[in-house]
Formats: C-alpha cells, structure tokens, sequence
C-alpha cells in the first residue's frame, strides 16, 4: 500500500493537482526526452507534459522500456530514431 501511495502521490504533484494526469509520449519515454506536445485526451480534468521517469521508480521504468523495445520488435517497426539511451 506504501509503494501505491508513493507513486499516486508523485503522480498527483507532477500533474500540478486538481487530479490533472501526467502524460508523456511512448517515444519520449523511450528516449528520455520531454513531450513538448500531447495529443488530444478525453480524460477530464485533463493532461500536463511530465517526465514519467520523475514519478515510476527504476524498476517499473526498465520495464517499461524493455516491453516497448520488445512491442517494436514484434511489430517490425523500422523507426531508426527509436533507440534507448
């Protein structure tokens, strides 16, 4: 509960409050860079451009980059620009 609390909290504060989401691109997730842009959500309150490796920690995060690394591999994605830094 510690660890749930923990990361909903970090979530909350990087949203700016007022339940407004954090969101960054898959992309620029993958290769640490800032979402200068978002696409349009349905989500209300809404979204803010937020670095998620600022609220998940470590563990969660090279997860997350292996499952898209392994997401583009399956999906014989030829993007060049995707790489991991």
């Amino acid at each position: 509960m510690n660890f749930q609390q923990m990361v909903e909290q970090k979530a909350f504060a990087a949203g700016g409050g007022n339940m407004v989401a954090p969101a960054q691109r898959m992309i620029d997730f993958a290769e640490n860079k800032f979402s200068s842009s978002l696409p349009k959500c349905s989500y209300l309150p809404g979204i803010h451009s937020e670095e998620i490796k600022n609220i998940l920690p470590d563990f969660i995060k090279s997860m997350f980059k292996h499952c898209i690394f392994v997401f583009f591999i399956a999906t014989n994605n030829t993007n060049n620009s995707f790489y991991f830094t």
